[in-house]
């Protein structure tokens, strides 16, 4: 079925578009991109490099347009066991340069404490600035309610 499918067209969809991407960014390296793939040594496993086919039975269609690749360890190559559709909001959580904290067991990312708890990851950042423990930083009450923006 998907040798049929690939036949008439499934190259032209994102999923095809996505595969190529992935391989410009880790083996093309005047790619702006590259930066971050093929010159860190980020690679795209055998199998996934040479068939599109294996790459869509290993990954499957691409759930949603709100869906992106996402290596599960950004150090990692691209291969089956590293690698997900996301969405872009978990794409987010998950860049080398995102802060992590640990509290009650947890481990989550400034935004994604300040999401979870509704106070503003600045404000998280401030308390950490001034030296508070991961806890208390995200644990403590804000004195003044978010500000909620009501549209423009």
């Amino acid at each position: 079925m998907l040798q049929n499918m690939l036949n008439h067209g499934f190259s032209k969809t994102s999923e095809y578009h996505i595969y190529r991407a992935m391989l410009t960014r880790c083996y093309n390296f005047s790619h702006p991109s590259s930066k971050n793939h093929g010159r860190r040594g980020i690679l795209v496993c055998d199998k996934w490099k040479s068939s599109f086919e294996r790459f869509l039975e290993d990954m499957g269609p691409r759930p949603s347009k709100n869906h992106c690749l996402e290596r599960i360890d950004n150090n990692g190559n691209y291969e089956p066991r590293n690698c997900r559709w996301a969405t872009y909001r978990d794409q987010l959580n998950n860049k080398r340069s995102n802060v992590k904290l640990r509290a009650r067991g947890k481990v989550l990312t400034v935004s994604q404490w300040g999401y979870k708890l509704g106070i503003g990851r600045g404000i998280i950042f401030k308390r950490l600035d001034r030296g508070w423990s991961p806890e208390e930083a995200i644990f403590t009450p804000s004195k003044r309610p978010e500000r909620k923006y009501k549209g423009l």
